[in-house]
Order: structure tokens, then C-alpha cells, then sequence
């Protein structure tokens, strides 16, 4: 064995059994550095997620396992559907489109931060940041085959001395290469409200909290 760790699975028929933790223990204390996972079970599906969360200065980087991003709307190109069309104060933009925050196989570091600005309707009292993830590496639309839909947020645009013609623009940021992805979201122009959610790799719960 060449590993200078060792990672410790139990089964469910182990459970029945007298612990060996002691007796591993003994017999590597020397040369292996033992992980002995919380959750021991899922420990072989959830891989370095479960060892990150144990000791996370083992992790220096995960590989991203889907293109993360969120529905936004963009500048109307030739050959989008023109379903998707949308003529707003003489501009026209595409509805629908997938904005990448992070492509399937890419390489993030702990706390990788990925962030984008957006301006939101004027006259809209209440905007959405809708996430999804595909195993396509290049999703043009949210609509596309294989795109799922991981989480939304919705927020309530308080009237604070903000004439409503203003523009309002929110920072959306993704922080990847956690046991969980974290999306926040903040109000740059018209309010100081924030938010954050936190999406369970495994189990697509979504936690949501105020910052």
C-alpha cells in the first residue's frame, strides 16, 4: 500500500461486528494518516465531498460534476428562437438563455468565487434567480434537454427613495469547490438586502438563510 492515507468504510453488517478502529489504528498509526468518516456509509458515493468535510485542508480542489448557472436574458443573436424574443425601450433580448458560472470537468479551488452583475426590470417589484446544472459543457438555453433546475430565489424589491425608473442591479455569486455550492445574492443600487442559499450536492435540499 503506497497511500499515506487511509480511509476507514464500514458496512451496515460491520455495525453487528466488535469495532477494529483500535486495531487499525495500531497496525498503520505509523505510516497511514486514517480518515474515519462521519458518514461512513455514503463515505464511497460522496468520495472526497465526505473526507472534505472531515478535514478540509485535505482538499485543495474538486472537479465540478455539472455546468452550473442561471436564467438570464441577453442580447438578441441571429438564429435564437424567436420565441424567446423580447423588445424592451427599442433593444432586443433573448429570454431563456443558460448563464455559465462553471462547466462541467472544470478544476475549482476551495472557495472558488464565481460572480456576475445583472440588471433587473425597473418597474418589476419582484425578480427571481432561478439555478440549474446540465451535463452539457456549452447549454445555450435553460430549456435545453438535460437542464435541470437545482434551486430559485425570489426577492421583493423594497421602495427606499429609488424612483422606480431607475435601473436595479443585483451581484449573483457562486462559491464552488465546498462539500456544498453557495449562491449569494446581493442588491448593489437600492437596498442593502442580501441572501444566500446552499445546495447539498447529493441530496438537492436547499437551505435557505438570510446573510
Amino acid at each position: 500500500m503506497n497511500s499515506s492515507r487511509l480511509a476507514r468504510i464500514r458496512t451496515h453488517k460491520e455495525m453487528l461486528l466488535p469495532d477494529n478502529l483500535q486495531y487499525i489504528r495500531r497496525r498503520y498509526f505509523h505510516k497511514r494518516y486514517i480518515i474515519n468518516p462521519i458518514e461512513a456509509r455514503s463515505a464511497v458515493c460522496r468520495g472526497a465531498l465526505a473526507f472534505g468535510a472531515v478535514d478540509a485542508e485535505l482538499m485543495l480542489s474538486r472537479k465540478s460534476k455539472k455546468t452550473y448557472g442561471i436564467r438570464v436574458s441577453r442580447g438578441f443573436r441571429m438564429g435564437d428562437p424567436k420565441e424567446y424574443l423580447l423588445e424592451e425601450g427599442g433593444l432586443s433580448y433573448c429570454q431563456n438563455a443558460f448563464g455559465v458560472f462553471v462547466k462541467i470537468g472544470e478544476d475549482v479551488l476551495v472557495d472558488h468565487q464565481a460572480k456576475h452583475v445583472f440588471e433587473v426590470e425597473p418597474h418589476s417589484k419582484v425578480t427571481e434567480v432561478e439555478v440549474f446544472a446540465t451535463d452539457s459543457p456549452q447549454p445555450e438555453f435553460v430549456t435545453d434537454s438535460g437542464v435541470e433546475e437545482v434551486g430559485t430565489w425570489t426577492y421583493r424589491f423594497p421602495v427606499q427613495g429609488q424612483r422606480m425608473d431607475d435601473p436595479h442591479e443585483i451581484e449573483v455569486s457562486m462559491f464552488f469547490g465546498r462539500a456544498k455550492m453557495e449562491v449569494h445574492v446581493a442588491a448593489l443600487n437600492f437596498t442593502n438586502a442580501e441572501k444566500t442559499m446552499s445546495f447539498d450536492f447529493d441530496s438537492r435540499n436547499i437551505e435557505r438563510r438570510m446573510s
